[in-house]
């Protein structure tokens, strides 16, 4: 009996899934090793994954066709062990999609995934900026004495990276809020975020090159309401997507991610919008090229 064949992003046929020559390589990191209330982020992957499959691969909006350059659904990172084992798994692989010269799109799992991410990209390219759709600031030196800790994210991302914007913010504690005003920090709060369409304000802020991370907790909870930390006041998809419109239009994105979906059972539109979101991505990443 044949076995079947692993579920790739967007169901798209081995010819254009093929590691070797495609651009854009999907990196499942099913990992919610530090979260502290409601888990599930490690089932995040696979839903995205498999609402991704009932995708249209035609994206009306850029009118382009990503999945015509190759989509590599690569194996999921090992997630066992302690937190810092397993972002040096995900930088690891990252460093290696980097080197064949593929466009890698993580698919989270909790947000600390992204260090090791941006870890890998910096040995890349080592000017960059780092810009975060979240709503929580994540700038805590450690949380429950856990400095990889998921609450930390931005706070390990500036000790590889100077240059960081947080859009879409509206929850910190008061240690964040007085080290966003003593350093300087970019941030966007969600009320200023929410129906901005013009993000000259964002971009004087980021480098030629810069990385992506969206926790879709930046969303309001009535675009999606799947996710562990859930906050109220959130941007809707126009605000996220105009955004990344303005961030993938005027600079290199180098990679991206979306991180912190917690699956429901018997919901699923958060699942597919996660998946639009990281094709949308894969779109206005290439699409210049595929107009040509």
């Amino acid at each position: 009996m044949t076995e079947k064949a692993d579920p790739t992003f967007a169901a798209i046929p081995a010819d254009r899934a093929d590691h070797a020559t495609a651009r854009i390589a999907v990196l499942p990191v099913p990992y919610d090793g530090t979260v502290t209330w409601h888990r599930g982020a490690a089932r995040g992957p696979e839903a995205i994954i498999e609402a991704s499959q009932h995708m249209e691969l035609f994206d009306e909006a850029l009118r382009v066709t990503p999945a015509a350059l190759g989509i590599a659904t690569e194996p999921p990172v090992d997630v066992t062990g302690e937190p810092k084992d397993v972002l040096e798994r995900v930088e690891s692989r990252v460093t290696d999609i980097l080197a064949r010269g593929a466009f890698p799109v993580l698919l989270g799992g909790e947000h600390s995934v992204t260090v090791g991410a941006v870890h890998a990209c910096v040995r890349e390219r080592s000017e960059i900026s780092v810009l975060v759709l979240d709503a929580h600031a994540d700038l805590r030196n450690e949380y429950e004495w856990e400095p990889l800790s998921h609450a930390c994210t931005v706070a390990r991302i500036r000790e590889a990276v100077s240059s960081t914007v947080q859009v879409g913010v509206r929850s910190m504690s008061s240690p964040e809020a007085e080290r966003i005003r003593d350093e300087g920090i970019q941030v966007v709060m969600a009320p200023e975020a929410r129906g901005m369409r013009d993000w000259d304000d964002v971009l004087m802020h980021l480098k030629a090159n810069v990385y992506v991370s969206v926790d879709v907790d930046v969303f309001d909870p009535s675009v999606v309401p799947h996710t562990g930390t859930p906050e109220p006041g959130g941007l809707d998809w126009y605000d996220v997507v105009s955004l990344l419109e303005a961030v993938f239009g005027s600079r290199n994105v180098v990679g991206c991610d979306v991180v912190e979906l917690s699956p429901a059972d018997g919901g699923h539109a958060s699942d597919f919008t996660c998946a639009r979101l990281a094709y949308r991505m894969m779109g206005l990443r290439f699409r210049d090229e595929l107009r040509t």
